[in-house]
């Protein structure tokens, strides 16, 4: 089967840029521990792809994960691949870990683990978040001064400012251009007389980042509509 050629992602790339900063740090620290030795450390080639793509030891492909060639000393990595059944590189808040299979120049291989932790993922940076009431339903706002890389945003419900967030869009809301904008959303699924809470999180291309935005609370109260009564005067 012929395999096209690769896609090699844009310099831009969140995950690339990731990628190239895990492969700095471990090539330092292996340069250190061969002076120690008194050898030399070789720094392997990075070549980030999605798909496949030719490698002299063979068609590299997303299935096969990080792996290192010893016959052409490069390091391949295909951004698209999943690891353990997660998404690409998780970017909610908390602690995340990778284990990627790596083989020296004697072709020994190895299991590594690789964990970070993630404090605040999002790259918008919000400016409000309010909620009132329409004769529609619930109207949420919000604004942003910037968005980053974000690709759109979630609404979230609850019925207490502490209690159990439940998204309510049935699509990703588009984000707009980078310097920021301002946003709405309208629930419609709301009772009279109840008091709702609001948060927006924001979602890249690896999936939402976790980091809620709000709350912003409103009650759905009525709306009195009188008709409008013109009175006659006799002369």
């Amino acid at each position: 089967m012929q395999q096209g050629p690769a896609q090699r992602p844009p310099a831009d790339d969140a995950t690339a840029r990731f990628v190239s900063t895990v492969l700095a740090d471990t090539e330092d620290v292996w340069t250190d521990l061969f002076r120690q030795q008194g050898g030399s450390y070789r720094d392997p080639h990075l070549v980030l792809f999605r798909g496949a793509t030719p490698t002299a030891c063979g068609t590299g492909q997303a299935a096969m994960g990080p792996f290192y060639c010893p016959g052409d000393q490069k390091v391949y990595i295909d951004l698209g691949f999943s690891v353990a059944g997660q998404r690409q590189f998780p970017s909610q808040n908390g602690s995340h870990t990778i284990q990627v299979q790596t083989w020296d120049y004697n072709q020994n291989s190895d299991l590594d683990s690789y964990t970070w932790t993630v404090v605040h993922p999002s790259s918008v940076v919000y400016t409000g978040i309010s909620a009132e009431y329409t004769a529609l339903g619930n109207l949420v706002h919000w604004s942003t001064a910037s968005i980053g890389d974000t690709l759109g945003f979630n609404v979230y419900r609850s019925d207490t400012p502490d209690g159990e967030k439940t998204k309510i869009n049935l699509s990703l809301i588009p984000s707009a251009e980078p310097k920021g904008a301002a946003f709405s959303f309208i629930d419609e699924d709301v009772e009279l007389g109840r008091s709702y809470w609001y948060w927006v999180d924001d979602e890249d291309a690896y999936g939402p980042t976790g980091a809620y935005y709000g709350p912003a609370s409103v009650q759905s109260g009525w709306q009195l509509h009188l008709p409008f009564v013109l009175r006659g005067v006799e002369d």
